[in-house]
């Protein structure tokens, strides 16, 4: 995953689909919980483990940076103290990595096939 559009869209895939939304639900501005607990997840993967800053997350969720800041912030507490939240996001974190394994292994089998 090398663009940060490509990025994004594929980390909302992931992160829509392991909380059981829809990739609408999660940029609404919906309150519910599990809408809110799905874009913690998504900014902090998206921060934390491919560098996008808060100001691009936030264009993309449509909304402002102090919010995006507050999830990264939040998302640390959850993960220490409550329990459905982090199963939730290491349910996203492992399909990501499953993901780019099966990526890794392509590009692998690509580079000896081309040889």
């Amino acid at each position: 995953m090398s663009d940060k559009s490509s990025v994004l869209k594929k980390v909302k895939k992931i992160v829509s689909t392991e909380v059981g939304i829809t990739g609408a639900e999660l940029v609404s501005q919906c309150r519910k919980q599990e809408f809110v607990y799905a874009r913690m997840i998504f900014t902090c993967i998206c921060n934390k483990r491919f560098g996008i800053t808060q100001k691009e997350i936030a264009e993309y969720l449509k909304l402002k940076q102090p919010m995006i800041s507050l999830y990264l912030s939040n998302t640390v507490k959850d993960l220490q103290h409550n329990e459905r939240f982090r199963r939730k996001y290491n349910a996203c974190y492992d399909r990501l990595n499953k993901l780019e394994e099966f990526h890794d292994k392509i590009e692998a089998r690509n580079r000896i096939l081309s040889k």
